[in-house]
């Protein structure tokens, strides 16, 4: 894909945008608060898009950044080639459409032509900017003839994953819509392994619920469950027989309570199998006793 969208560059955007996209693309990218930066969006994103896939049944995405792209930083692809967004991060004061060398509006025109040409079938492009004011001038100086297709979005940068946290809602939200508690030590610690998750596949496009997969991999305890769960009838019969004992699912994990002596919660989510194998053993077992289910609970 590298070497095919630099060839078809020289075909759709001519010669001079070629050899500017491979020397763009020439010897990677220097580290830093750009790079920094980019980690931090991918994560909202990827986190954002998590419960929309899952929970919409939608097929998952493969996100990439740095890609053979004239807008690069990162680009999400749906259903191979039906729709590519495209996001250029700039953590820098001075910006405009079409200042320098290689203005910006260039990029966002150049990356059209080129799905185009590459039979892409819906194009998107969007200036990422953590000032807010910035921001919107630019969408408002936007070129007219970008203006379909464009967009400008506000992304706050912080220093660190904590920091971020406590500046950007929108990666707050995203991280917390996964989590069972809104606690900020348990955001900040999910959004610690997709960045962990993310960092490991940076230059190499990787499937969203690969990613996902990747992060549940940790076992986090208080990631809740999105996917739909298949409760055995026969597990259900069991535990409704037991006098006094109750419990709930609401949140992606089983809670339970006793009488008003006793409760807890099971470490893992009911969309985990260690929850799969729990309901076979009570099935298996067949506990007639909240004394002979007490165990398992442990």
């Amino acid at each position: 894909m590298q070497m095919d969208n630099l060839e078809l560059s020289k075909k759709v955007c001519g010669l001079a945008a070629s050899a500017y996209l491979a020397n763009k693309h020439r010897g990677g990218k220097a580290g830093g608060e750009g790079v920094q930066y980019e980690n931090w969006f991918a994560v909202y994103n990827a986190a954002k898009l998590v419960t929309d896939t899952i929970q919409n049944g939608l097929p998952a995405p493969l996100l990439s950044t740095q890609t053979m792209d004239f807008v690069d930083d990162f680009v999400i692809l749906w259903n191979e080639d039906s729709c590519h967004q495209h996001f250029q991060l700039k953590n820098t004061e001075n910006v405009s459409w079409s200042s320098g060398d290689h203005p910006i509006a260039d990029d966002f025109r150049y990356q059209k032509l080129l799905n185009e040409g590459a039979g892409v079938g819906k194009t998107s492009a969007t200036l990422v900017l953590p000032c807010p004011e910035k921001a919107g001038r630019l969408q408002k100086s936007m070129p007219e003839d970008i203006s379909n297709y464009s967009a400008v979005e506000q992304f706050a940068f912080g220093e660190t994953l904590n920091h971020l946290l406590q500046i950007e809602p929108k990666l707050r939200d995203a991280l917390a819509s996964l989590c069972v508690n809104a606690d900020l030590d348990k955001i900040e610690r999910l959004g610690s392994l997709f960045v962990g998750e993310w960092v490991s596949n940076c230059g190499t496009p990787c499937n969203l619920m690969d990613l996902w997969e990747g992060v549940l991999r940790h076992e986090p305890n208080y990631v809740r469950s999105l996917s739909r769960v298949d409760i055995l009838e026969k597990f259900e019969a069991i535990l409704m027989q037991i006098e006094g004992f109750h419990y709930t699912m609401g949140q992606g994990f089983f809670e339970w309570s006793y009488l008003e002596s006793d409760s807890g919660v099971l470490e893992y989510s009911v969309g985990s199998e260690k929850f799969s194998e729990f309901q076979r053993i009570i099935v298996m077992e067949e506990p007639s006793t909240f004394e002979e289910l007490e165990r398992h609970l442990i």
